[in-house]
């Protein structure tokens, strides 16, 4: 017996076992037919396709889909392939370091399916392959009728032809994605890529479309906003954490508005800052960002930011700092090579040369991967059986020390700081630990972030009295604190409807909207 026959059959097997473990959750029996008719299909294909490179770019669109699974538990979408095309060489090196072990699995898959002899009855091919196909699609046939009168198709077509879909185009998208995405995972994979070469298409203006923008302040007015990276709120002493991450902001308590139940606008930075900082029209609208509203109203703007400028992709980050009067990035290749206390230097030597009024933005490192890269090893106080939360508890420990630090230069220029983080992690005990949720539907608590503001105000107190605050509006929360205001933000009652609204709202990693009701939220 040739026993290097078995090498194609076997990878299959596994590669299906592994990227089908989050089935076993559900069913064990669901999975194991799962596992069984996509081996069909996959080891059909491979025996079937002859040329190199159709079998090579099969293999790497499985491999895309394998690292994404054993990594997030999700597919590759818009979110991450941008992520990607906007990381520095830095933030590279660390990803590799973080998840070699996947990595070393993605390189051992490929060299074993592309190098494999394939040799087998071409009729027993046939029928794998006939058997797989049946069991992709024949599902659809027999239950289309249910699928597409569900609550969430209705959703999903009216968002769809919100963007400019048809009916039929959204139907098809829907079928795809929900049901056939189910049984052939990697179909989501390349929707993903799809979807990222259709944000390269777009065009995007990024000048200001506010009209009749208006301040009620005056003088040096001076506006802070401070964005923290993956930082979750439940890991916060100042949210009752079992550890004390937060010593120092636990002193000024008193000085500081502190609001619960505060939910990001993504999963990750990519996704999140955009929503965040501009007026949702379904997709982020950068000619609607609080930088530009800022602007209008006679104000200087800064972005000062400890990430690495790479690029102006579509709805990214870098489009953002773009807009503002001045951007300082602390190196153009590798973000996050210094520690966050670098932007304290910058804000202090800019909040002296200022003349007028001014927003600045300051973008941390705070939390991103590797944590234990983020912080001096001075602050490396943590020290229990998970390793893992201990790096990243002491990231938050630094980032009380940066943050405290502050809030010290604003209170002496008699200015007002806003903090909030763009996204938070899985829990530390989830099945994927201390990760960006990128899943279909991800843990509600991984959105959850730190908000706070300096020095406390009145006007703001209203935001206590909501079960869930969504930073996907933050627009309506800005032109409160900042006392600037433009009919788009009071027509047709947006900020009041939204200032009231009680649910969570975010994108996902494919920038798709999810409303999840506060009654329904994991506190």
């Amino acid at each position: 017996m040739n026993y290097k026959l078995l090498i194609l059959p076997l990878t299959i097997l596994t590669y299906c076992i592994l990227i089908n473990l989050a089935k076993f959750d559900a069913s064990i029996v669901k999975g194991l037919i799962h596992i069984a008719f996509q081996s069909c299909l996959l080891l059909g294909l491979f025996t079937l396709v002859k040329r190199k490179g159709i079998r090579l770019t099969l293999a790497l669109v499985l491999s895309a889909e394998l690292f994404t699974q054993l990594t997030y538990q999700s597919s590759l979408s818009v979110s991450l392939i941008m992520s990607l095309l906007n990381t520095s060489l830095g933030e590279v090196i660390s990803f590799i370091s973080y998840n070699s072990l996947q990595i070393l699995t993605i390189g051992l898959f490929l060299f074993s399916i592309t190098a494999a002899p394939s040799q087998q009855r071409q009729s027993i091919s046939y029928l794998l392959t006939f058997v797989g196909i049946l069991y992709v699609f024949m599902p659809l046939g027999i239950s289309s009728n249910n699928l597409f009168s569900s609550d969430h198709y209705k959703s999903y077509l009216k968002t769809g032809m919100a963007r400019g879909f048809s009916e039929r185009y959204t139907k098809i998208e829907y079928a795809i994605h929900e049901d056939i995405g189910g049984r052939l995972p990697a179909i989501k994979s390349i929707r993903g890529i799809m979807d990222s070469l259709v944000l390269f298409s777009r065009q995007v203006n990024i000048e200001s479309s506010w009209s009749h923008v208006t301040s009620s302040r005056n003088g040096k007015d001076l506006l802070v906003i401070g964005i923290g990276e993956a930082l979750r709120a439940d890991n916060l002493g100042i949210y009752g954490y079992s550890r004390q991450t937060t010593p120092l902001l636990s002193q000024r308590i008193n000085t500081l508005d502190l609001f619960k139940n505060t939910y990001a606008a993504g999963t990750n930075t990519w996704s999140s800052i955009p929503a965040i900082l501009t007026k949702m029209n379904q997709t982020p609208d950068l000619s609607k960002s609080i930088i530009n509203l800022a602007k209008d109203a006679g104000y200087t703007t800064y972005w000062i930011s400890n990430h690495a400028k790479v690029s102006r992709w579509d709805f990214s980050v870098s489009a953002l700092a773009g807009q503002a009067d001045h951007s300082f990035f602390f190196s153009t290749d590798e973000g996050g090579e210094v520690y966050d206390e670098a932007l304290l230097k910058t804000l202090k030597t800019m909040l002296v040369k200022r003349d007028d009024k001014s927003l600045f933005i300051l973008h941390f490192y705070g939390s991103h991967m590797s944590f234990e890269d983020r912080y001096p090893k001075n602050f490396s106080k943590f020290r229990g059986e998970n390793s893992s939360l201990d790096r990243y508890d002491n990231s938050i420990l630094y980032t009380d020390y940066v943050q405290d630090k502050i809030i010290d230069l604003v209170a002496a220029e008699k200015g007002k700081y806003l903090f909030f983080a763009d996204h938070g992690l899985t829990s530390p005990e989830g099945k994927i630990p201390l990760r960006h949720d990128v899943r279909k539907s991800p843990d509600p608590n991984s959105l959850k972030v730190p908000f706070f503001t300096f020095p406390k105000e009145e006007f703001l107190t209203s935001l206590h009295e909501k079960e869930a605050i969504s930073l996907y509006y933050f627009e309506c929360i800005f032109s409160r604190w900042a006392a600037i205001t433009a009919p788009d933000l009071q027509a047709n009652k947006h900020c009041e409807t939204k200032s009231g609204d009680q649910d969570i709202q975010f994108l996902d990693s494919n920038l798709k909207l999810h409303t999840i009701s506060s009654q329904k939220k994991s506190h």
